[in-house]
């Protein structure tokens, strides 16, 4: 799971597909009622050990994929449908996708994929292993995932990674440990475990984190608002972080003073404005996090330009 990732950057790989051609080239046997139309812009962010990320724009079109190798049955693709609709069937069984939803694909035979109108999809593939390392059990064939739409933290992770990829390679196995675990999370909530499962755990700490990276620079942003947007109680919340070493209230400003020390170092904002814009309610807070973690001053880590 994820092995020899210590020293591996991401890998970008970028594509533009249009017309007949790009019919052609895509994955899977794709038609689409414009050929002529078709379009297809995306890019691939590939973490190692067949773990890997894709946001895609396309035209509407049809691709039917798997049945067809034994490899298709190995690796699982969790979809989330950013705009447009997006709609799966297998076995005359059909389940449509719109903006803010997600589904996944596990096939064992051939599954039909159509892009009902122009539509903006982020998919992430992996190995069925790496999910069952993790505590889950994947069903074969289509489903779907209850999620709070555009805004949940599931997407807002994954998003929040590919943008920081796209601007330069980064370290894989922190990012594929998290996704594997936000996705291994989705599996067993679907399939109705219990709150306090090991596995449900794992993936509540990796979807807070990911709302975590995504709002830490909201100062009203708590361990209780964080609860309140997973659907669980604080304890649930507490307990998901003890198992990790910290609480949620540590990781919140952790990851502010992370970005604080960040624009300390390579800007020359105002102390008070890199308060406000990091998520922190005064420059006295600011202060207490900097002196209390890394034993400096505002002033000292600036003139340093680095954490002693």
């Amino acid at each position: 799971m994820f092995t020899d990732l210590a020293a591996r950057l991401t890998e970008r790989v970028d594509w533009r597909l249009s017309g007949q051609a790009g019919l052609d080239q895509a994955p899977g046997h794709a038609t689409s009622p414009n050929a002529d139309a078709f379009h297809s812009v995306g890019s691939r962010w590939m973490f190692g050990d067949g773990l890997a990320v894709s946001t895609t724009r396309r035209s509407p079109f049809a691709v039917s994929v798997g049945g067809e190798a034994e490899a298709d049955a190995e690796d699982v693709s969790v979809v989330f449908v950013r705009s447009g609709t997006w709609r799966l069937t297998e076995n005359g069984q059909t389940f449509g996708f719109r903006a803010g939803e997600a589904g996944f694909i596990s096939p064992t035979r051939p599954v039909l994929g159509q892009n009902l109108s122009v539509s903006t999809l982020t998919t992430i593939s992996l190995p069925r292993t790496t999910i069952g390392q993790l505590g889950a059990d994947v069903p074969s064939g289509v489903g779907g995932f209850r999620l709070s739409g555009l805004r949940d933290p599931s997407l807002s992770f994954v998003l929040g990674v590919t943008a920081a990829a796209g601007e330069s390679p980064i370290p894989a196995a922190p990012a594929a440990a998290l996704i594997g675990q936000l996705v291994t999370g989705l599996f067993l909530e679907q399939q109705g475990y219990r709150m306090d499962s090991g596995g449900v755990i794992s993936g509540l700490w990796a979807r807070g984190q990911a709302l975590i990276v995504a709002q830490s620079s909201d100062s009203d942003l708590t361990p209780t608002a964080i609860a309140a947007q997973l659907n669980v109680s604080v304890r649930h919340l507490q307990r998901a972080y003890a198992l990790n070493g910290q609480t949620p209230a540590e990781a919140i400003r952790a990851r502010r003073l992370d970005r604080a020390v960040l624009e300390i170092t390579a800007t020359q904002r105002s102390f008070s404005d890199i308060a406000a814009r990091t998520g922190f309610a005064t420059v006295a807070e600011l202060r207490r996090a900097l002196a209390a973690v890394h034993s400096v001053t505002a002033r000292d880590l600036r003139g340093a330009g680095r954490v002693p």
